[in-house]
């Protein structure tokens, strides 16, 4: 009797041990596979975000302050392509524009004094390697190089990508005495000359 009691105790202890090594297996496997799953989502988002980021991108090729001509070479990454009437690059925080210009695969699409605006005029497909249009696009403008903003697509991204490095036609601030640098500076000799016999003024009397 004693010895049954015994071995019903012993028994009981392993079935427990089984079902807890059974649960721990579970669990532990169930974690792993949970962080497989997260690791594999997380890898997949920064591929993809890092395909995206740069799958177009903006340089200038040439700019003359004397001809107010500046011109745009577009890149677009290996995979990517531009769809006709869909895709287009917007540039902006420009200043003093009188016009643009473009050549295939984009044509212009209107502008101001502040602003451009391109669109895909010729599909371009997907390349194994990455394209690049040169002069593609060029802004008419007077004014001096500065750090400028532009919006950009492409067909395989159709999600905006932004860069503010590119240099492009900006505002300066006014220059004083600009319209008569000679008239400012006798005007500045002038002031300090009425100071100095004010103060000699003072003295003798």
């Amino acid at each position: 009797m004693i010895l049954l009691a015994h071995y019903e105790r012993v028994t009981a202890f392993f079935e427990a041990l089984d079902r807890h090594s059974i649960n721990h297996y579970l669990l532990t496997t169930m974690n792993n596979y949970q962080l497989l799953a997260l690791t594999s989502a997380t890898i997949a988002g920064t591929l993809l975000n890092a395909t995206s980021a740069h799958a177009l991108s903006i340089s200038l090729n040439n700019s003359s302050s004397g001809s107010g001509i500046f011109s745009y070479d577009i890149t677009i990454n290996a995979g990517e392509s531009l769809a006709a009437g869909d895709d287009y690059i917007y540039l902006k925080n420009l200043a003093g524009v009188t016009g643009t210009n473009a050549q295939s695969p984009y044509a212009t699409d209107g502008s101001d004094s502040t602003s451009a605006d391109f669109l895909v005029s010729t599909t371009i497909p997907s390349d194994t390697s990455p394209q690049t249009f040169l002069n593609a696009i060029t802004i008419i403008s007077n004014n001096p190089t500065g750090n400028i903003t532009f919006e950009g697509t492409t067909d395989a991204n159709s999600s905006e990508f932004l860069n503010n490095n590119i240099e492009g036609p900006v505002a300066t601030n006014a220059v004083p005495f600009d319209f008569s640098p000679s008239l400012g500076i006798l005007t500045i000799i002038g002031f300090v000359g009425l100071n100095f016999y004010r103060q000699r003024i003072k003295s003798i009397f």
